[in-house]
């Protein structure tokens, strides 16, 4: 499953995955991907979630990246 991810990295250093819903959306795109932003970076916190989803989070804390997706303008019919 590793291989179906597809991520976001910066001078070859992975730092983001796309989730699994994002990954199907975004796979047919990615040669129209000209450029991807990161604009900030959000932190979230096991607390914050759902009481039963606490359980399966690894960390106590983490970031998620927001990000600016930049595609060429002839790509938007697809």
């Amino acid at each position: 499953l590793r291989e179906e991810r597809i991520l976001l990295s910066d001078q070859g250093l992975a730092v983001a995955a796309l989730s699994r819903q994002a990954a199907e959306q975004w796979r047919h795109r990615l040669e129209d991907v000209c450029e991807v932003r990161v604009l900030a970076m959000v932190r979230r916190t096991a607390a914050e979630g759902d009481p039963d989803y606490r359980d399966m989070c690894r960390l106590e804390s983490w970031e998620v990246p927001v990000v600016e997706v930049l595609v060429r303008p002839e790509s938007g019919s697809r």
